[in-house]
């Protein structure tokens, strides 16, 4: 759905476009990979620790952006809204896997081959 929308400005307005296609990049990549490390059987491209840490990264980018907290300081009433929670969740699950690692699925079964 993002994608269909940065594509749509894209056609409306070129520089518009690149713009929102480098800021959900990042986003775009680490999702996709998420969705690789859940369903892949092989080897990742990258490292699972710095997936990890890249993914912590690109969430805890996007939380301060959504965030801001640089412009509430002081302000005690501030709270976080439904975004901000999503991307501070995200990227604290990101650095606990980062952490964590764990074994893939190719690792667990005996078909990694090096």
């Amino acid at each position: 759905m993002l994608v269909a929308m940065a594509q749509m400005i894209a056609l409306a307005s070129p520089k518009a476009g690149m713009v929102t296609h480098l800021y959900f990049l990042p986003g775009w990549l680490v999702y996709f990979g998420w969705v690789y490390l859940a369903t892949g059987r092989g080897i990742a491209p990258v490292p699972p620790r710095l997936f990890w840490i890249l993914s912590a990264a690109v969430n805890l980018g996007y939380f301060l952006h959504q965030y801001q907290p640089w412009r509430y300081l002081g302000d005690y009433d501030r709270s976080l809204s439904g975004g901000a929670y999503w991307w501070l969740a995200t990227g604290l699950l990101s650095i606990i896997c980062a952490l964590f690692p764990g074994k893939t699925l190719a690792e667990e079964d005996g078909t990694l081959t090096t």
